[in-house]
């Protein structure tokens, strides 16, 4: 069975002519119905179903451009050739901006019209065949998911990530402009309920994660439940503390409900690679051994006031408010002194964690971002050794102070105290390597989000969009005038992945990379809406 189409024209003896043509020379196309007028090609569509619709623009009652918008709402698959007797440009546009494939003017010569259906079905046939290879690669990757899960998780508890690891990795999750955290979840009661069910409770935190975050992983490994999760980077950089209590709460919420009452949760910081996260897992699960800066989820805690702490202490220090940041830096410190038990090595721990949550929040609003991130590693080699909490405190103090004269008077940074344009000729001179913002800002000296802003001001797209418009754009050329085949090109502007490269370039350029390489063209170019 051929392609379905429906001819839309109100002259009898054209409608007749064109039967004619494409059932003695188009055989893979069945003529299915016939319409004299907008009207009747609106109620034939439902009933007959078409893939194709050969339509004159100039039909009583409704005309065809009118059609076609209301065909379009119902029927987005439905392809449109156009004919007219206007050659007029603004019915042309008009036809193929609403996505006509192609806008024919009478009279028709019958090659004309045998090359604009011969190539159209080409597209469909292309079109279905790339649908069926990515259903069936769905299908396959549905069913080795759970296999990729576990591998990639083991590669994280034993802290031995190969190349084939950091593929499985890219395979399951996407990584541009994402980072991911580490979390593990440990039981305090010895026994589990007697009607406990792990495969449930694994399942309701998975759909409850999905949520929150972009992507998640969760698993049983034994001692405890570990969790991979993925989540939007410059949303993150915002928002740390929000969404560190949220999935608190959203976590004890599950284990309560499935009656587990003591969860201790430990969360790692935000990285961007799978040996980094194998790297915080280890340092997590030394962390549950000790019994160390863990948020119990099941009751109020002095974690949660700790947080609190930091954001208050963090809000004062970006205003400079040196006498209200010593105050809030006290209380900080005492909380952190009676958390880890006046033990000096634990302390240190806590004190860390809070150091690193510090200098997310005071680097996201781009508070002298070189010389907190300084401050930081000074303070952390002042008091990796001690064994004295009087010192310790002093010490932090002393660095309270500093980031205070940091910040004090700070204004917003203008678009003159970087040097965009040399990071844009950065990006253009190696954007087929694998970078992502956050390491694009370390390099430069400036943090992700003040990065992004100013990114996205001068080029008037976000990054993710300028990395892609670049590798498209090449990829095009490559396209056009070199011999590479489509799996070389996917490398050549730096995508790991053939499939994942096909996908981008069909949804950016409207056509696939074997049309393109085929001489057919996009009707609107691409990133059209930046220009």
């Amino acid at each position: 069975m051929g392609y379905r189409l429906v001819i839309a024209e109100d002259e009898e003896l054209e409608r007749t002519a064109l039967r004619l043509i494409i059932r003695t020379q188009l055989p893979q196309y069945d003529i299915v119905a016939q319409a004299a007028n907008g009207i009747e090609l609106l109620e034939m569509c439902p009933k007959y179903k078409p893939d194709v619709v050969l339509m004159d623009i100039s039909m009583p009652v409704l005309n065809g451009l009118d059609a076609m918008k209301q065909l379009q709402a119902s029927f987005p698959d439905l392809e449109f050739i156009v004919l007219s007797a206007h050659a007029d440009f603004e019915y042309a546009k008009t036809a193929l901006q609403l996505g006509a494939f192609d806008y024919l003017t009478k009279p028709i010569k019958t090659e004309v019209l045998l090359s604009a259906l011969s190539r159209l079905a080409d597209r469909i046939h292309s079109n279905s065949v790339d649908n069926c290879r990515d259903d069936h690669l769905n299908e396959q990757i549905k069913l080795a998911l759970p296999q990729l899960e576990y591998n990639i998780v083991q590669s994280i508890i034993t802290d031995s990530v190969t190349d084939l690891d950091r593929r499985r990795f890219q395979a399951r999750f996407r990584t541009e402009n994402a980072c991911f955290l580490c979390a593990t979840a440990s039981f305090l009661q010895i026994q589990q309920p007697a009607f406990f069910h792990q495969d449930d409770l694994l399942s309701d935190i998975s759909h409850q994660l999905n949520l929150c975050t972009r992507e998640s992983v969760v698993q049983d490994i034994g001692i405890c439940h570990i969790f991979i999760l993925s989540v939007d980077q410059e949303h993150f950089s915002r928002n740390i503390h929000q969404f560190t209590y949220e999935l608190r709460c959203l976590l004890s919420a599950v284990y309560q409900k499935h009656h587990l009452e003591q969860v201790c949760l430990y969360i790692s910081p935000a990285v961007f690679s799978l040996p980094e996260l194998a790297a915080e897992f280890k340092a997590l699960n030394k962390k549950m051994l000790k019994g160390h800066r863990q948020v119990v989820l099941t009751a109020p805690n002095g974690s949660a006031k700790i947080y609190a702490l930091e954001t208050e202490l963090g809000q004062s220090i970006s205003k400079g408010d040196t006498e209200k940041s010593l105050e809030k830096a006290k209380h900080l410190f005492q909380a952190l002194l009676e958390q880890s038990n006046r033990t000096p090595a634990l302390l240190c721990e806590n004190l860390r964690d809070s150091l690193s949550a510090l200098k997310r929040y005071l680097t996201t609003i781009n508070c002298s971002f070189v010389l907190i991130a300084d401050l930081c590693s000074d303070l952390l080699s002042t008091i990796s050794a001690s064994q004295d909490t009087d010192y310790v405190k002093i010490a932090f103090l002393n660095f309270v102070r500093a980031c205070c004269d940091s910040c004090e008077g700070h204004e917003p940074v203008n678009a003159e105290d970087i040097d965009v344009k040399k990071i844009i000729t950065y990006i253009n001179q190696n954007y087929t390597c694998d970078f992502s913002l956050e390491q694009l800002a370390m390099e430069h000296k400036v943090s992700p989000s003040y990065l992004s802003k100013s990114l996205k001001h001068e080029l008037g797209m976000n990054y993710i969009d300028y990395i892609t418009k670049l590798r498209i754009d090449k990829a095009m050329e490559l396209l056009d005038q070199s011999d590479k085949n489509i799996k070389e090109i996917t490398f050549a502007v730096g995508y790991n992945s053939q499939t994942y490269f096909c996908k981008v370039f069909k949804k950016i350029v409207g056509i696939s990379a074997s049309e393109y390489k085929g001489g057919v063209r996009p009707l609107c170019a691409p990133f059209s809406e930046y220009s």
